[in-house]
């Protein structure tokens, strides 16, 4: 659960992938609904992989936010399909580009981290790695671990099921006994 406030100061580092720009999004809109000074006191930067410029999610907000705020830098780096004459970053986070776009650990900011498991890891790897305190890289990631994806639910007794998620059986219709006919075998999850 990633969650941040005004009140909780700055300043404010983001990283995402995709859609993992939805909750970034929400805490940049937050700081945005701040007075000015308020902003000023809570610098924030945003580093947002895409794969395409297209796929830009929020695209003209966060340009609009960035215009009318000094203290908010939004940069963008597309590691598939760029733009024409794209002159910004081409290729997926990784440690020189969090070098260059951070401020240093001494700036004790907030750190937030959203997006698809791959990106999560190696992002807050390398912060940690450029000396930021572990404890202050939050995280929220979405997709596979490495691992077989499993899937979690309850039976009609209340037990808790865990298996991958095409070995799960099916579900029983609703008000009746289980049935499974050909085909129906695999979990709808």
């Amino acid at each position: 659960h990633l969650g941040w406030s005004v009140q909780n100061g700055g300043p404010l580092l983001l990283g995402g992938g995709g859609a993992g720009i939805v909750p970034l999004m929400a805490m940049l809109r937050h700081r945005a609904s701040a007075s000015e000074e308020v902003r000023r006191a809570i610098p924030a930067r945003l580093l947002y992989s895409s794969r395409s410029w297209s796929e830009l999610i929020f695209r003209d907000e966060l340009a609009r936010l960035a215009a009318a705020d000094a203290s908010l830098r939004v940069v963008h780096t597309i590691t598939r399909e760029p733009p024409p004459a794209w002159t910004g970053y081409h290729r997926r986070i990784d440690r020189a580009m969090l070098e260059e776009t951070a401020w240093p650990p001494s700036a004790k900011h907030h750190l937030f981290v959203c997006g698809p498991t791959p990106l999560v890891e190696v992002v807050a790897e390398e912060l940690v790695s450029l000396g930021h305190d572990p404890q202050s890289v939050r995280t929220e990631r979405f997709g596979p671990t490495g691992t077989t994806p499993c899937t979690r639910r309850h039976d009609a007794h209340g037990a808790e099921q865990t298996a991958p998620a095409n070995r799960l059986p099916a579900d029983p219709p609703r008000g009746g006994p289980a049935r499974v006919r050909r085909g129906d075998d695999k979990a709808r999850h």
